[in-house]
């Protein structure tokens, strides 16, 4: 079955940790690069060496695809070969004849047999096209084992000449013993290992117990179609039942070669076999951030503490993006955390100010207001900010919220002096309350007559008693 990533539950998984016994993808686990292109791939938990997931780990079992198997001929290459050896014995005479054209025919159709073979043993399951077939690379070995596989044919058709029960064995002998030995082609690219010893044993060693099921499935298939034609022999003409038997054995061969291909992609680990990939563009993944990685995956395992404490530590760190500050906003504000939320308020307010967003800064703020009414900024300078802010968007009660007890919070802040004096020009233009502006700007007068911006603010004081006592409008 094919093993899905944990954290991205629609992408196939490409590695495997044995301590945490979780599988990844390529997203959660992108490959080394650079000067780090050589190390092995570590778990982003912890740190352990990743076992890469094979195709036997990864593939459906080949008894589990045997439909898929089935149906490979009824595509348009197979059903055109089919077609040519149900006409074939109709053309030719029957006997030796007959026979010879039937071995030429297996050999004619040896370089769609093995390329059927290469290609679902490179994974590719779905039946081939004609474009495969027009390349000129393993012609030489396709034929070959053509040429082999008629002779193997030839000797049967003797055999069971000579004795029918001994012939059926051989058939039987062959037929389950062909995967073993299109897999040991297979692996060495070469037709004399498929039919050694030493090759064979290699193949059969590798697999083992599971053999006896390969044995078995091309055996009973084999079998099945000959009862079929068997059906028909004598009620047909010997030439129509002879069309019939050498398409059963085409389609068995297709079927017989696509399995066996299967089989050598699934165990390619035992085998040692490379598939060649031919075509098949590997798919990249973006390297994304390491936290952000890890933070994704505590989230998903629901460890939220530690998603939080991780975020926390890179939203504090020096430089950290606005991105970096909104995802940690996200995950203590739905966590309801008030300490972390009122501690990370002001690194965050900065952010968001020094990228431009004075709306959604106002808008942010207010909801902190509606959850905590007693939330205050500790930092001066990002209140002051925050009032200049809230002034440019028109939003004049928070301008002067956000200023309200800066002198008791922070009697020594340098910029306090500005800060209200803006805060007095708001209540008196903006908010219609001369008076509350008036008292602002006497508090300042009183308390910072050494200050340098003392003349601007008794300036101030002027227009506003003068604006006062004369009853203008706001």
């Amino acid at each position: 079955m094919t093993h899905f990533c944990r954290y991205h539950v629609l992408e196939p998984a490409s590695w495997h940790c044995s301590n945490c016994r979780i599988n990844f993808c390529g997203t959660c686990s992108p490959e080394p690069e650079g000067d780090d292109a050589a190390a092995p791939q570590k778990c982003p938990h912890c740190r352990a060496t990743l076992r890469p997931l094979s195709a036997s780990d990864t593939a459906a079992p080949f008894w589990m695809r045997l439909t898929d198997f089935l149906r490979y001929p009824l595509s348009i290459p197979g059903l055109v070969l089919m077609l040519l050896a149900l006409l074939v014995p109709l053309a030719v005479p029957g006997g030796m004849p007959l026979n010879i054209v039937s071995l030429l025919f297996l050999v004619g159709i040896s370089k769609y047999l093995w390329t059927v073979f290469q290609e679902v043993a490179d994974g590719t399951i779905e039946p081939i096209g004609p474009q495969p077939l027009l390349k000129m690379e393993n012609n030489s070995l396709a034929f070959s084992l053509g040429a082999m596989l008629a002779i193997i044919v030839a000797a049967i058709m003797y055999v069971r000449g000579l004795s029918g029960f001994y012939g059926g064995l051989l058939i039987v002998l062959v037929s389950g013993l062909m995967p073993a030995i299109l897999m040991a082609v297979g692996v060495n690219r070469s037709v004399s290992s498929g039919f050694s010893k030493d090759g064979l044993m290699t193949v059969l060693g590798s697999i083992g117990l599971i053999y006896p099921a390969i044995f078995f499935l091309p055996v009973s298939l084999l079998v099945v179609l000959h009862a079929f034609v068997g059906l028909f022999a004598d009620i047909l003409p010997m030439a129509v039942g002879q069309a019939l038997a050498l398409t059963a054995n085409t389609y068995f061969s297709i079927v017989l070669f696509a399995m066996s291909g299967y089989v050598l992609f699934q165990y390619q680990e035992m085998l040692g076999y490379t598939p060649e990939g031919r075509g098949k563009a590997k798919k990249s993944y973006k390297k994304g951030d390491p936290v952000q990685l890890q933070v994704e995956m505590f989230l998903k395992d629901g460890n939220y503490s530690k998603a939080m404490t991780l975020l926390e530590a890179d939203a504090e760190k020096k430089g950290a993006s606005l991105n970096q500050h909104e995802r940690y906003h996200r995950l203590i504000w739905a966590m309801g955390s008030r300490e972390r939320l009122i501690k990370h308020a002001a690194p965050y307010f900065k952010a968001l100010l020094q990228a431009g967003r004075d709306m959604q800064v106002a808008a942010i703020f207010r909801e902190y207001l509606q959850r905590y009414p007693d939330f205050r900024l500790e930092d001066p300078e990002v209140r002051l900010d925050l009032a200049q802010a809230f002034e440019r968007v028109g939003d004049f009660k928070l301008a002067v919220h956000v200023l309200n007890g800066l002198h008791k919070d922070n009697p020594h802040f340098a910029a306090l002096p500005t800060a209200y004096m803006m805060a007095a020009r708001i209540l008196a233009d903006q908010l219609g309350m001369p008076q509350k502006g008036l008292a602002l700007v006497q508090f300042l007068h009183g308390r910072f007559r050494n200050h340098r911006s003392f003349p601007e603010v008794q300036k101030m004081l002027d227009e506003l008693t003068v604006k006062v006592q004369g009853g203008h409008p706001a």
